[in-house]
């Protein structure tokens, strides 16, 4: 993805980046209360990403109808 400049690559980078920066953003034990942040981070990311998932697949539906 990194060499790639579309839409798609684009998400995917911004999707990289965000868990990345919940991952590193404090560096603490797991089972510290900044971990419950990062736990968080990450569960919004991952909904996010299902959201996104469950759009695309409606989109490929609704354009296969139109044909």
């Amino acid at each position: 993805m990194e060499e790639r400049d579309d839409a798609e690559a684009v998400l995917v980078q911004g999707y990289c980046a965000a868990v990345r920066s919940a991952i590193t953003d404090d560096g603490r034990a797991p089972l510290s209360a900044a971990s419950l942040k990062l736990k968080q981070r990450l569960e919004t990311v991952a909904g996010s990403l299902d959201r996104v998932q469950q759009k695309g697949a409606s989109r490929r539906r609704s354009r296969a109808c139109t044909r």
